[in-house]
């Protein structure tokens, strides 16, 4: 797996989770406002695409593209884990992702 494309597509999740009330409020311990969800969403968005983007140029199309998936589903299940069972803890593997993705 690309380690740029996993940093973008768990960064991704990331911010739709966060664009939920109910998990920015587990995180953050506050409401959410409008303005910021729309934020998050489009980021969100985007950094999923980007990933999409990266696993290709890593892979090819036809690898890249079943790369993405595994990328995103691997991202999704740790981020599931996090926000259930440690909510404020969901920045800790983005750290790491950040700095595989520096080598």
């Amino acid at each position: 797996m690309n380690p740029f494309a996993s940093l973008l597509a768990y960064a991704g999740l990331a911010s739709l989770a966060l664009a939920m009330d109910r998990h920015h409020r587990a995180v953050f311990a506050r409401e959410l406002a409008p303005q910021l969800r729309t934020a998050l969403r489009i980021a969100g968005w985007s950094l999923l695409v980007l990933s999409g983007g990266a696993a290709w140029r890593a892979h090819g199309a036809a690898i890249g593209a079943v790369s993405w998936l595994a990328t995103i589903a691997s991202a999704g299940f740790m981020l599931t884990l996090l926000l259930t069972y440690r909510p404020r803890f969901w920045v800790a593997p983005l750290a790491l992702l950040v700095l595989l993705a520096g080598r």
